[in-house]
């Protein structure tokens, strides 16, 4: 091995028990780094589920509304108008994830 900082030939097997054993060397960063990666996808995905759920309550709720605040001749509209509205933001949310990829 040649030691970086002075240019010197070490034995091998002069590293210290620590990286002789895989405790500090890449292949142990590389663990760590894989596990935080899938901690990090986990936590991802348990937030877009409870983003989801919090989306569908918004969404009913809404709804709820419309059919108190309106008399019942608009519902029909309003509710249409909503539906397009939702429908549009879907789209242009799917939109933006095609196109920035």
């Amino acid at each position: 091995m040649t030691d970086r900082s002075n240019g010197t030939e070490e034995p091998a097997g002069s590293g210290t028990l620590k990286e002789e054993a895989g405790g500090g060397g890449t292949g142990s960063k590389k663990n760590l780094l894989y596990h935080d990666s899938q901690l990090v996808q986990g936590l991802y995905a348990i937030i877009l589920l409870i983003v989801l759920i919090a989306t569908l309550q918004l969404y009913l709720a809404i709804q709820d509304v419309i059919n108190r605040w309106f008399s019942y001749e608009y519902i029909p509209i309003f509710t249409s108008l909503y539906f397009i509205l939702v429908i549009a933001a879907g789209v242009y949310l799917i939109w933006l994830r095609i196109t920035h990829r």
